[in-house]
């Protein structure tokens, strides 16, 4: 039996690919354990004003043509996807579908989104402001993840070490610099890194170019095709999980993970709504399918090696809606003029990351819902910043008045008349670096007469973890999680059929041996 930890991309595509490698072995049982109650991890959706027609992203919004494991999923289960969508105003026109960079004083970028969101470098605008730094850019971006995709297939995958696996694609001298100082040796200008790169590694990754490595910069261009499922990208995963059949066990916290003598995993449990109940089951082979310093899980015996704890961002989304449209004049524009519908940041020229004084990394109108106490279509915004968001701020950017001056007017409550917070652990810091975590956590055994772990489970399952989160560090997608999860399932289905193939082995050697000694068969299977 096999378990995985967590309900997110990498446990459901562990599952899902388990269940494929092994065609749907009756003999091989898979088990999820999720401790919310529900599926999806960091993809997850919430109802505008609680309507269930009115689901919005919450966490993971978007996936691109190049996410091979989501495209396939999403046309293997048939489910639809959508584009970024045009939104209908009170008149009946359609709201101006731009884009627009804010360096928190000034403009320094805006372009039809159908050009400029999607697809950088196709815009000729960019070419008259940049010079050559798009095209540049573009390359720059391909050449990053030509050699990304060849750890899909063989001989890269599946890869056991993962600080190997990126080097022999090719990646590591870009992952051992800054996204500004690999940008800058390609000859990619100053201008266009601040202005366009940088907004992109923000609104991506709460991350300036400064602090960023150069893989995830190049990754953040990677946009053709962005595209989502309707209703929420939860569902691919879900979708996984069914299809691999598992037993997915909600509102489930995994409290230990012990390693007995017979060499199982013997895994401690609480569950319920009040997780007030408890349970024990041993298992063969485990995944932990999330960062391990989130879970509070006890391992006993201890790793050999502990399991490194990974640096995240504190990144706050904020939903609401209203129906104010943007004011312009809150963003340094004319009051006549239109707010970009999807507004990205960047810092001033010579600013660096710890003097960043942002007050958000990106604001979208993402569509208009129907409010159902009024009846009337407002406005749904999307924004993501450093710290929580005022309500002052948020009257501002909508009326150009105070809170008070709101009140005063007898508008208050008709400003906002939804609003949803969550503060995500969802961008690990992307540093430079050469080495990332352990995928096979080995665990000791826990006897005293020096037999390892190994040799007193012989037969009886791995002596290891497998862990995805070491992917976290080198690109922090729902794609990559997938990857992983991929990866180490690939990797447990070969064990199980090494250690089958051996038993195999030692079974036809045993059966040799005694049929040598009556005289039957010789050790060479002759007669």
């Amino acid at each position: 039996m096999a378990t995985s930890l967590r309900a997110g991309s990498a446990g459901s595509s562990a599952a899902y690919y388990i269940a494929h490698y092994t065609q749907h072995c009756p003999n091989v049982q898979i088990t999820v354990f999720e401790r919310n109650a529900y599926v999806g991890g960091r993809s997850t959706t919430v109802n505008a004003f609680n309507d269930p027609l009115e689901p919005v992203e919450l966490g993971a919004s978007i996936f691109v043509n190049v996410n091979h494991n989501l495209v396939h999923a999403v046309q293997k289960f048939g489910l639809s996807t959508q584009a970024f969508q045009s939104i209908k105003q009170d008149d009946d026109s359609e709201l101006e579908d731009t884009i627009g960079v804010f360096d928190g004083s000034k403009w320094v970028y805006t372009s039809p989104a159908d050009s400029g969101y999607k697809n950088w470098w196709t815009v000729a605008k960019l070419l008259w402001q940049y010079g050559f730094s798009p095209l540049r850019t573009s390359r720059l971006m391909k050449a990053t993840v030509g050699p990304f995709l060849q750890m899909y297939s063989a001989p890269i995958y599946p890869f056991d070490d993962l600080s190997k696996a990126v080097h022999e694609v090719g990646l590591g001298d870009t992952m051992a610099v800054t996204g500004a100082r690999h940008l800058s040796t390609n000859g990619i200008s100053d201008a266009f890194a601040r202005d366009i790169v940088q907004a992109s590694t923000r609104v991506n990754y709460a991350q300036n170019l400064d602090v960023i490595h150069g893989v995830e910069t190049m990754v953040c261009m990677a946009t053709d095709g962005a595209m989502s499922v309707a209703g929420g990208n939860w569902q691919i995963f879900d979708s996984m999980l069914q299809h691999s059949e598992a037993s997915v066990q909600l509102n489930t916290t995994v409290t230990n993970i012990d390693l007995d003598t017979e060499g199982s995993f013997i895994i401690d449990r609480a569950y319920g709504s009040q997780n007030n109940q408890s349970a024990q089951s041993p298992y063969d082979a485990v995944i932990l399918a999330a960062p391990l310093q989130f879970s509070n899980i006890k391992i006993t015996p201890p790793p050999s090696r502990p399991i490194s704890e990974i640096e995240y961002i504190n990144l706050h989304v904020t939903l609401f809606t209203s129906p104010y449209s943007l004011h312009a004049p809150a963003f340094n524009l004319d009051p006549s003029d239109t707010v970009p519908r999807t507004i990205l940041t960047t810092l001033p020229p010579s600013t660096i990351s710890t003097s960043d004084p942002s007050q958000f990394y990106s604001i979208s109108t993402l569509r208009r819902v129907r409010n159902p106490l009024t009846g009337r279509s407002e406005y749904l915004y999307k924004i993501f910043s450093p710290h929580p968001l005022e309500s002052e701020w948020l009257h501002y950017i909508l009326t150009g008045q105070s809170e008070d001056e709101v009140g005063s007017s007898g508008q208050e409550g008709k400003i906002l008349s939804w609003k949803y917070e969550k503060i995500w652990q969802s961008y690990p810091v992307e540093k430079p670096r050469v080495t990332f975590e352990d995928i096979m956590i080995d665990i000791p055994s826990s006897g005293s007469d020096g037999e390892s772990g190994a040799e007193r489970g012989a037969g009886k399952g791995s002596r290891h973890l497998y862990y995805t989160s070491g992917i976290e560090g080198f690109i922090s997608t729902m794609e990559t999680s997938s990857l992983m999860g991929a990866n180490v399932a690939r990797l447990l289905v070969d064990e199980w059929m090494e250690e089958a193939s051996t038993m195999e082995a030692g079974n036809k050697a045993e059966m040799g041996s005694e049929d040598t000694k009556g005289g039957k068969v010789g050790s060479d299977g002759e007669l």
